[in-house]
């Protein structure tokens, strides 16, 4: 159960009202726990800033998975259903490792926070690529309004013109 900075519990990546008002819309795809383990930010960085902003953490996890979603919804079905896609925990990691530094404070001019801010570009630009319908390439799960490639058919046979026999029978029935 995480307290949130406007002081509701959560564990749902939402409010509880919301998550029991609609279930199917809340999602959490990293906690600060799993984020820990998949990040490249040091345990030091993360515990300095929950230790000075608490929940501020799983809020930025909350947020970047919401643009995340956000990007995606067209095409995917999102929220994803649990466990998230590789894909979609990597990407999330990637963001909020980068909003962790910025908020904690670094050196810009330092070669390794070029590389986080390069990388969080990738990020968005692998999203993007993701979201396109001609040519994304990343496979996560479509939308089920939204057939795949080997499911769309199209008409075998296309007549603009009646026979003689159905024209005659139109005419018969305006009559």
């Amino acid at each position: 159960v995480i307290r949130r900075p406007n002081g509701r519990f959560s564990q749902f990546g939402c409010s509880i009202k919301t998550f029991f008002a609609n279930p199917s819309e809340s999602f959490v795809y990293l906690t600060p726990t799993t984020f820990a383990q998949r990040t490249v930010a040091p345990a030091a960085a993360m515990t300095e800033v929950e230790t000075s902003f608490p929940g501020w953490l799983q809020v930025q996890i909350d947020s970047m998975a919401s643009l995340i979603n956000a990007r995606l919804a067209k095409r995917y079905a999102v929220p994803f259903p649990d466990p998230a896609p590789e894909q979609i925990l990597s990407w999330l990691t990637r963001l909020v490792t980068v909003q962790l530094y910025f908020k904690r404070g670094f050196d810009p001019t330092d070669a390794q926070s070029a590389a986080l801010v390069q990388d969080r570009d990738t990020v968005w630009s692998e999203i993007k690529e993701a979201a396109d319908a001609q040519g994304g390439l990343f496979e996560l799960p479509l939308r089920s309004d939204q057939p795949s490639g080997s499911a769309v058919r199209s008409p075998i046979l296309y007549r603009s013109d009646p026979t003689p026999f159905e024209r005659i029978d139109r005419q018969a029935t305006r009559y």
